[in-house]
């Protein structure tokens, strides 16, 4: 209970199944458990960011982050190419008081991506952030002003989508080959 910090490729390619973070540490950092076949992750209040690749969610069903958590970027560009399949089926952001920031390629490849909860602290959405996938609605939260460039692309199961009132730009493939999506209320802002 008294861990403060986890150092980059600390627990890279182990065979630890289960771990739980605890709330003395802030920042789960890159490739801190990269490679380990995780089912299951356990995050407390306190942590803060979780960087790029910290772990892999191939095999975890689930992933619910505390309110403390202000940037989560899992997943990179350079990830792309290389991602298997990944079992996630249900993520959960819960709210916070300060801004929390979805990087860019966040959740790229989640094709079992049955459902996502976004909190209402969620100030952006990064690029390329849910393409490909697999959740069929998504409630945009209401400080979200810019929907990015490829972010829910290539969501084939995507058919509901509710845009926040202030949102005031939709970049470039940001919803397309979304081919079950079928309507959507563009909002006057």
């Amino acid at each position: 209970s008294g861990l403060t910090h986890i150092g980059v490729w600390a627990f890279a390619s182990t065979s630890l199944s289960e771990v739980e973070i605890p709330a003395g540490v802030t920042i789960l950092p890159y490739q801190a458990f990269w490679g380990s076949p995780l089912t299951k992750i356990i995050f407390h209040e306190g942590l803060q960011e979780v960087q790029y690749l910290a772990f892999s969610a191939k095999y975890i069903d689930s992933l619910a982050f505390p309110s403390s958590l202000r940037k989560i970027a899992l997943n990179s560009e350079e990830y792309y190419d290389n991602f298997d399949t990944i079992q996630c089926r249900y993520v959960e952001f819960k709210n916070g008081a300060d801004p929390l920031e979805l990087s860019d390629y966040c959740f790229l490849g989640f094709t079992n991506l049955e459902k996502v909860i976004l909190s209402d602290n969620i100030t952006r959405i990064g690029k390329s952030c849910f393409e490909l996938a697999g959740m069929q609605q998504v409630v945009i939260p209401p400080l979200i002003d810019t929907i990015h460039e490829s972010c829910f692309m290539a969501c084939s199961n995507l058919d509901q989508v509710v845009l926040p009132q202030q949102l005031t730009t939709i970049d470039k493939f940001a919803f397309s080959e979304t081919t079950v999506l079928s309507q959507i209320a563009i909002p006057a802002s």
